[in-house]
């Protein structure tokens, strides 16, 4: 049985005769059972006249599969090509627990020409994507996702490119981007990194004060649980023309008393006197930030455990040539943004297009992540969204915040593509809308959006905890044709946005 779709309604179950002998009724299986002839029931000889027909429960059986594939953190490159993975999905049968039937950890992979199909769960997740790995990676070309119970394509953080690609005929979105980790699900993945290659770790406290790094040589950087520790480390870049990029694999505990704080420099001592020019951050309060990249060539770890550290924060770090063209300040910006990019591809005939879950916090109160980045976007180019059974676009902020926190801004960017013969076309609703940490921008830029059954562009933009009137929402219409949907509007609704349109025909 699947855990998210076992239960049939009354309509889909089979009319049985009423001379039809029922074999088995009250029937009471544990998580433990898996054969339901073997559960505890009253069986054909203890049923006299006590259940009917009418009563029928139907549930809808699959057949086993295996678990699938699994690139973990700790891999290297690795290329997918020309090959097929269906019938996967269920990790424990023991436990019923289904997962991706590729899933990557930490990628910095190619997929080409592969197909993903008939899986009990998602076809194809990624949990982190590996921005500034140095060899060309992070792309999936020529790739078909279909058929699978769950959604074509689960992303936990952004960064890769889909080109030429076919999403279809799954039970769940296309694609749906969902910044989630479950606590044990973090955790098992993070053990990978301890298990891999003992030369790439370094624990604080460390033995050395100045760590050197080569062109594209990383480190992870393990905070420990020694307690009383109050110390400084430099991490510096062997060539001064690199910087250092920083990734953060897995955040500091919101209960533990440790604090890891970077300065962006790498002469920082203690009695050092710091300017409002330096930058400073936080491992627990600019989460955020990461991944992000230094202004030159060293930072400064200031590391203090406290009493009671928890230990285990991962700090991915790697020495990479500059940025070029992005300087703001006088100083570098922040490298690669996450970044969903879907060229030349059709998602059609899913649950839902595309979707996307976003979120105002860091961690929940049973220690769940949530991957929230300063700038992210989902950018949708050539493309064809049709005859989904639900939303072509669909956003959704499942819990209002009522602590104010970094801000994040999300994009929304979809161009020369069409939309049509969708249930819906693009929708956003929040539950935060009277107090969110989000900030959104969409925009649309020759597109064709005709035939669908409901509405059109109906949006709800949240107050924003950290209001600014010179940077808010934004809508961008250029050159869009809406034609021929049912019950069509364009609504804007929520807090202020400043809307543009130009040369659009409704």
């Amino acid at each position: 049985l699947h855990p998210h779709n076992w239960l049939l309604e009354s309509f889909e179950t089979p009319q049985a005769s009423p001379s039809e002998q029922i074999l088995m009724s009250n029937v009471r299986c544990t998580e433990w059972d898996s054969d339901i002839t073997k559960c505890l029931a009253e069986m054909s000889e203890d049923i006299e006249n006590s259940c009917q027909h009418d009563n029928v429960v139907g549930i809808r059986c699959y057949d086993t599969s295996w678990a699938g594939i699994r690139i973990a953190v700790s891999a290297d490159r690795s290329v997918m090509k020309f090959a097929v993975v269906e019938k996967a999905g269920l990790l424990d049968p023991h436990t019923n627990e289904h997962k991706p039937a590729v899933q990557l950890d930490f990628s910095h992979h190619v997929l080409s020409n592969i197909r993903v199909s008939d899986n009990t769960d998602d076809g194809l997740g990624i949990i982190y994507s590996d921005l500034f790995f140095p060899d060309a990676v992070n792309t999936i070309e020529k790739s078909e996702f279909s058929r699978n119970l769950g959604n074509g394509v689960l992303l936990r953080q952004l960064g890769i490119t889909m080109k030429d690609c076919l999403v279809e005929h799954n039970r769940g979105a296309g694609i749906l981007h969902d910044p989630a980790i479950r606590r044990s699900h973090q955790r098992e993945m993070t053990g990978w990194i301890t298990v891999g290659k003992k030369d790439k770790i370094e624990y604080l406290p460390a033995q050395w004060k100045d760590l050197w790094l080569d062109e594209n040589e990383f480190k992870y950087i393990i905070t420990t649980t020694d307690t009383g520790i109050d110390e400084t480390f430099q991490i510096i870049a062997k060539d001064h023309s690199m910087v250092i990029a920083m990734q953060l694999l897995n955040p500091l505990h919101n209960e533990s008393t440790e604090e890891v704080i970077i300065y962006d420099r790498h002469d920082i001592h203690p009695a050092t006197p710091i300017g409002p020019e330096l930058d400073v951050w936080s491992l627990k309060r600019d989460q955020v930030t990461f991944p992000t990249v230094s202004s030159s060539y060293g930072i400064t770890l200031w590391f203090r455990s406290g009493a009671k550290p928890r230990g285990n924060g991962i700090l991915l770090v790697r020495a990479i040539r500059a940025p070029e063209n992005r300087y703001s300040r006088s100083r570098v910006l922040e490298g690669p943004l996450p970044r969903l990019q879907i060229q030349d591809s059709k998602i059609r005939y899913n649950g839902r297009g595309i979707g996307a879950i976003h979120y105002n916090r860091y961690e929940n109160e049973e220690g769940d992540l949530y991957l929230r980045k300063a700038n992210e976007s989902i950018e949708v180019l050539r493309c064809e969204l049709s005859f989904n059974e639900g939303e072509a676009i669909h956003v959704y902020t499942p819990h209002r915040e009522i602590y104010s926190s970094n801000i994040s801004e999300i994009t929304f960017m979809i161009n020369s593509s069409m939309i049509y013969e969708n249930s819906r076309v693009i929708v956003q609703y929040s539950k935060d809308l009277r107090s969110s940490n989000n900030l959104y921008h969409w925009v649309l830029r020759d597109n064709i959006i005709e035939r669908n059954k409901e509405g059109g562009f109906q949006v709800s933009l949240p107050y924003v905890w950290q209001y600014n009137e010179n940077h808010t929402h934004s809508i961008h219409f250029e050159n869009i044709t809406f034609r021929g949907n049912e019950n069509f509007e364009t609504l804007v609704s929520g807090h202020f946005s400043k809307v543009t349109v130009v040369l659009s025909s409704f």
